[in-house]
């Protein structure tokens, strides 16, 4: 059975990773537990979990020899925008250094190992219209999404460079079981079933395009399988919505599903550096036979009966 190595497994979109494709892999996980990871989430899906940390290279140099992966996903990153703004310095040091102790590993010892490298179509910047291709400019506001496009562009220099078997995907926003209470639908969920206030940057118009993480994962699957080395491939739905509709439409499955009143939606000063769109076009990974599963709606109503049950 092919080994895949799923660094940051214990996050949310690694752990699903893990719960579709465990009898197909043997996929060994490596976390560092941070505030972000369920371990006990993790636990109920076939693996072998080493803990460790990315930013270690000592460490990340021994897992990948002593395993000999013909796969790595690295899903290890520091994800929260607000979180980079209060620390940008840590979100360098996992999601730039961290990723540069996997590649160099593998340059030095000219693994023929598979690397996915999991990244955000926060890269881009903001647009007001159109959609960015694969082509367009990296145009970074964050230190979260700074960090994130200086990891894509160094994976693909030892892909240019070195000649590794490198992949670079870039995701719009993600949604599912098992998202930490830090991000914007799990929050709405639980304020709502707490009866408290709903946070809305600015005015609420800031448009995000939405995913459900296992339509992600599918998408990592089939870019292991037949995806090109050295290339990037957007990943998106096309579920673009304002984050007020957004509430809106969770507050409505909640108010369903749990049979409460809804919570009063509170605009709060706006997040520094605020995007106001992202948007990107994914026909070239569509091209490979990719297509989303989940529809919008019944994805987001399942998920607020994943955190309501």
């Amino acid at each position: 059975m092919e080994k895949i190595l799923v660094t940051g497994g214990a996050g949310f979109i690694g752990s699903n990773f893990v719960k579709l494709y465990q009898n197909d892999y043997d996929i060994v996980v490596v976390d560092n537990l941070t505030y972000a990871s369920n371990l006990p989430y993790l636990k109920q899906f076939k693996h072998t979990f080493i803990k460790g940390d990315v930013r270690d290279y000592e460490f990340i140099h021994d897992v990948i020899l002593c395993n000999k992966p013909s796969v790595i996903v690295n899903y290890a990153a520091e994800t929260h925008v607000d979180n980079s703004i209060r620390d940008p310095m840590s979100f360098a040091q996992t999601n730039v250094f961290g990723l540069c102790n996997i590649v160099e590993t593998m340059r030095l010892h000219d693994l023929e190992t598979r690397l996915i490298h999991i990244s955000t179509d926060e890269v881009y910047g903001s647009t007001r219209d159109g959609l960015f291709s694969e082509s367009s400019n990296i145009s970074p506001s964050s230190p979260y999404s700074a960090t994130k496009a200086a990891s894509d562009h160094i994976a693909l220099a030892y892909h240019r460079t070195y000649g590794l078997d490198i992949i670079v995907t870039n995701c719009t926003n993600n949604y599912g079981p098992n998202q930490h209470k830090e991000k914007l639908i799990p929050t709405i969920i639980r304020n709502m079933l707490e009866s408290k206030p709903i946070p809305v940057y600015g005015d609420g118009q800031n448009v995000r395009d939405w995913i459900h993480v296992d339509d992600h994962n599918y998408a990592i699957r089939l870019l292991i399988d037949k995806g090109e080395k050295g290339h990037r491939y957007n990943i998106g739905c096309d579920n673009q919505v304002s984050n007020i509709r957004l509430v809106e439409k969770v507050c409505d499955y909640v108010q369903e599903v749990a049979g409460i009143q809804r919570s009063e939606i509170r605009y709060v000063e706006d997040r520094k550096g605020h995007d106001f769109r992202y948007a990107v076009d994914s026909s070239k990974l569509r091209s490979l036979g990719w297509m989303p599963r989940y529809n919008f709606d019944r994805g987001l109503r399942e998920t607020v009966e994943w955190y309501c049950r």
